[in-house]
């Protein structure tokens, strides 16, 4: 059995002649886009399916609407007040935050105070304690405790 090699199917040559054509022939040497089908679709990278084209539409409405509103100059005053105005509010909510922050920062460290200085009480009372039975007897006596 001859092993022959599959024919070209655009051409109907069969052999190596059908890999390597003419450099004479009329016939292009690659075959249209798409008629390969296997792999035609497989370079889709940068295009939009449906949900994208109709994203990229209503932001493009969007923006042109907006555009549009703010070609008036009475509007475009309007939003330099409506801008001003949020940047206020925005600076007065972020000193709110800042002041409940250093109130919780000023509670921890009167927290921290108080539990030092019971600790250093407890030191103290460590340091004071009666040595034996004897010293714990005789400041008994005395009314030490």
């Amino acid at each position: 059995m001859s092993h022959r090699p599959p024919a070209d199917l655009h051409s109907g040559r069969a052999g190596p002649e059908a890999h390597h054509p003419q450099r004479g022939s009329a016939a292009p040497r690659h075959p249209p886009l798409g008629v390969h089908s296997a792999g035609a679709r497989r370079d889709r990278r940068g295009g939009l399916g449906a949900g994208g084209r109709l994203a990229q539409g209503a932001s493009l409405m969007s923006g042109s609407l907006l555009a549009g509103i703010l070609a008036r100059p009475s509007a475009r005053r309007r939003a330099g007040f409506a801008l001003a105005g949020l940047t206020v509010f925005l600076f007065l909510l972020n000193l709110r935050r800042a002041g409940e922050r250093a109130g919780r920062a000023a509670e921890r460290l009167e927290n921290l105070e108080r539990t030092d200085a019971i600790h250093r009480q407890m030191l103290d009372a460590a340091a004071n304690r009666p040595r034996d039975r004897h010293a714990l007897l005789e400041r008994l006596r005395r009314g030490g405790f």
